[in-house]
């Protein structure tokens, strides 16, 4: 929603660094959606293509080390989270089994 008010009211700056967290952070799919929108604005030529490039790989690289570090205290161990669920599903084509336990004690307690 920051992104898209931030798109709405020309605030280019903030339309990046917003969706920066919320692909980074949150929601990798977003980059189809807040992406088109960043290309939109670069084809009209309301934002410059240098100044774009050069806010946003500076965005992405603090929301993304901010990420790792934050995460990897809670997790205990080096973790991107979104990086991992990306892996699992669009890589590894596993989102199928996203909440399934293969352990032979469930299926025993389930199944006598």
């Amino acid at each position: 929603m920051v992104a898209l008010s931030s798109w709405i009211r020309g605030k280019h700056t903030l339309l990046i660094w917003s969706s920066a967290i919320a692909v980074l952070i949150f929601r990798s799919e977003l980059v189809i959606y807040l992406g088109i929108i960043i290309l939109m604005e670069l084809l009209y030529k309301r934002l410059n293509l240098f100044r774009g490039l050069k806010i946003g790989f500076f965005a992405a690289t603090i929301v993304l080390i901010s990420s790792i570090v934050i995460d990897s205290i809670f997790w205990g161990r080096p973790v991107w989270p979104e990086g991992e669920v990306l892996w699992f599903n669009a890589v590894l084509n596993r989102s199928s089994e996203w909440g399934v336990s293969f352990s032979t004690k469930a299926v025993n307690f389930f199944m006598p």
